[in-house]
């Protein structure tokens, strides 16, 4: 509705006045999006801008397995809502190629369920989604989104996803694969000075950046737990798995492998700083091998000062990631291939007399995939617990 009047019938004389104090405006809490146009009635685009506040948007059953092909980004701004695909298993959200999926405006938050993101495009920072407010995230697939620009700038990238300054992102058993920054940092995801970034029960692969950080560049605080980094490149400088700089990042039963950077810069996992923040990575429980010569890199090229601790019963391939007597040294952590082992992601399953196993005396109730871990007398490190 984009206006309204009142005329009041008065036969032909006039009888007396109406005093109107106050129009209320009610949106629905509750929207189900009924077709697959990009706009109009009964779309994706309509139903977020219908809904109200704290408002929840679902999919009719009969959009099982449909391409949503949307024509610019869905904006969201001024109110927090849930895009929630279940009722419409397969439900696809694509670009085209041409454009991204989603804005979160700052102040704003979109909470996504059981989609999948793809073929978005960003010019500079964000293929698939930007997020300058709250993006929370479960089950969901973020997949070949691309983000390019003209020139290389450190705070380009986040082909997948671009999380601002002052954001916050939180993902939950979902996957992050395939998006390429063709000129930027963050293949799977970016995250500026002062986002906080929490990944839990999630997998980023196949990633790659033409400048560091092929799965995730980050600078801000972050954790990772039950997690899975694989395949990621950076082929401009370290970090083919994580480049981290100006702030704080944990990784807590998580397995990092298979990632590579380019010959003259191989680490995995980079940890660094430009500025006169301090920068520190903790690993618990981890696995942190079998990537492309060495597991880790500590730079500082500014005045912050640089850490990397190792809190005990990790898997490491050298010396690099700060071991302790209780890690292991393990160029081969025997781990099976990316798969699906169970769970709603792909995960690495340890292979027998692989040094992961029963190496932590204690872990997270649940694995990535929500396998229950033994809490006695040792259980796995990485993010995958072979059951016996």
């Amino acid at each position: 509705m984009w206006g309204y009047g009142f005329r009041l019938p008065d036969n032909g004389m006039r009888t007396g006045d109406i005093l109107i104090d106050g129009v209320g405006l009610t949106q629905p809490s509750s929207v189900v999006v009924t077709t697959s146009a990009n706009d109009g009635p009964g779309s994706l685009r309509a139903a977020v801008a219908a809904v109200a506040n704290n408002g929840t948007i679902t999919f009719d059953p009969s959009l099982t397995g449909a391409t949503i092909p949307l024509a610019g980004p869905i904006v969201v701004g001024g109110k927090t809502i849930t895009v929630e695909g279940a009722g419409a298993p397969g439900v696809v959200l694509s670009g085209g190629g041409a454009d991204r999926i989603f804005i979160v405006n700052a102040g704003a938050g979109l909470y996504l369920r059981d989609l999948t993101i793809t073929r978005g495009f960003g010019w500079d920072l964000a293929g698939g989604v930007l997020n300058n407010g709250t993006l929370d995230m479960d089950r969901c697939v973020v997949t070949n989104n691309v983000m390019n620009s003209g020139a290389l700038d450190f705070w380009k990238g986040g082909a997948g996803i671009y999380n601002g300054g002052g954001s916050t992102f939180r993902m939950r058993n979902s996957t992050v694969s395939n998006n390429a920054a063709t000129n930027g940092a963050g293949g799977g995801i970016y995250a500026f000075f002062g986002a906080t970034m929490q990944i839990e029960s999630s997998t980023i692969s196949g990633n790659t950046s033409n400048d560091v950080g092929g799965g995730i560049r980050n600078l801000s605080n972050a954790t990772l737990l039950n997690s899975t980094l694989s395949g990621n490149r950076s082929t401009g400088w370290h970090g083919g798995a994580i480049f981290h700089t100006d702030g704080a990042l944990t990784l807590t039963n998580s397995t990092v492998t298979g990632n590579a950077g380019p010959d003259w810069a191989a680490s995995s996992i980079f940890v660094g700083t430009f500025g006169p923040v301090d920068t520190s990575m903790t690993l618990l429980n981890s696995i942190v091998s079998g990537n492309q010569w060495y597991g880790c890199e500590l730079g500082a090229f500014g005045a912050g000062v640089v850490t990397i601790t190792s809190w005990g019963h990790n898997v490491v391939q050298d010396t690099s990631c700060g071991a302790v007597a209780s890690d292991s040294l393990a160029a081969d952590p025997l781990l099976g291939p990316l798969a699906a082992n169970g769970g709603p992601t792909w995960t690495h399953l340890p292979l027998p007399g692989s040094p992961a196993l029963d190496r932590a005396p204690t872990c997270p109730a649940t694995d990535q995939r929500g396998v229950s871990r033994p809490q006695g007398p040792a259980c796995d490190a990485g993010s995958v617990e072979r059951e016996p």
